[in-house]
């Protein structure tokens, strides 16, 4: 459902879905001060309810999102949970029977997938992993707060190497060829050997990295907190090209970028998915926000049509 104020209805508030208008015939019911929509026929998914009207300034708009969901059978019920010392604020990732974790008291744990058994837990200090583990020919990487980026044996738990950086490491690492790729809240996009955890390249920007880069066989692209999206050869970090991102905060850095057949989609803040030309920069186009909110999403891309789903933290 959605509240708004009574008088607001002689000004001729409507009802949008997903950015549709609705029929008001489709309402169940109508009152002073709320409006609610049946959903119950809608298949599973993202659905945004919104009540505006033209003649009410951006700031007296509402709207709602969420999901629906259809009740699961007995295959998807609950099988263990586990509790950790410490909040998870990374996306977890699964190696052969096992899952790997990352908290917030900046331990690395592992735990079996089958019933939430520990099987080893790696402490790294006092400050929380934020960066996602990205598992890579039978090692784990993933970067911490204070300011490296570690190497473990997924199997064990076993340090392989760490290679201390200029800036704390919120950001997921990537493959890209046989570089491992991360971005550093010093702005500064790294490449490492995944071998031994050597700096290749290392290419500067004016703020935090936050994302992880999209990577089409040749570049890399990420936007920055400094209004900037960037373009830069793979292997040698040099360069393509530079993109001022208009946009009323620092954005082009809180989420991932999408690509696919040379257009690039990325999410900013100022309220709208842009989509760009790999090869220069170029915007193509730009699909505005209906209201005044901000997005801290990524494009998935599939079949050129982006749809959004939230990072995990």
């Amino acid at each position: 459902h959605i509240t708004t104020e009574h008088p607001l209805w002689s000004r001729g508030v409507q009802l949008l879905l997903n950015g549709a208008l609705q029929d008001e015939t489709t309402l169940v019911s109508q009152r002073a001060k709320r409006l609610k929509l049946d959903l119950r026929a809608r298949p599973p998914g993202h659905y945004e309810l919104a009540a505006v009207s033209p003649r009410l300034a951006a700031p007296r708009m509402q709207w709602r999102w969420g999901e629906i969901y259809q009740k699961p059978d007995d295959a998807l019920k609950l099988r263990w949970e586990i509790g950790l010392p410490a909040g998870i604020q990374s996306r977890p990732a699964l190696y052969q029977d096992r899952i790997i974790i990352g908290a917030n008291d900046g331990s690395l744990y592992a735990v079996s997938l089958a019933d939430g058994t520990p099987r080893w837990k790696t402490s790294n200090g006092p400050d929380g992993i934020l960066s996602s583990p990205l598992i890579y020919n039978d090692r784990v990487y993933f970067g911490m707060i204070s300011e490296q980026i570690v190497c473990l044996d997924p199997a064990t738990g076993q340090k392989i190497w760490s290679t201390p950086v200029n800036g704390s490491v919120i950001a997921t690492a990537r493959l890209a060829g046989d570089a491992l790729v991360v971005g550093t809240g010093a702005g500064k996009l790294l490449a490492l050997d995944p071998e031994d955890g050597k700096i290749r390249w290392s290419y500067r920007v004016g703020g935090l990295i936050k994302a992880t880069p999209a990577f089409d066989g040749a570049n890399l692209y990420f936007g920055a907190w400094d209004g900037n999206f960037y373009a830069v050869n793979a292997k040698t970090g040099a360069e393509v090209w530079v993109q001022h991102m208009t946009s009323p905060h620092l954005s082009p850095a809180t989420c991932n970028p999408g690509i696919l057949d040379g257009r690039i989609v990325v999410v900013t803040h100022d309220y709208a998915t842009h989509c760009l030309d790999s090869a220069t920069g170029k915007e193509l186009w730009k699909f505005p926000r209906g209201y005044d909110h901000f997005d801290w999403q990524s494009p998935l891309v599939a079949k050129c049509k982006p749809s959004y789903s939230s990072p995990v933290f």
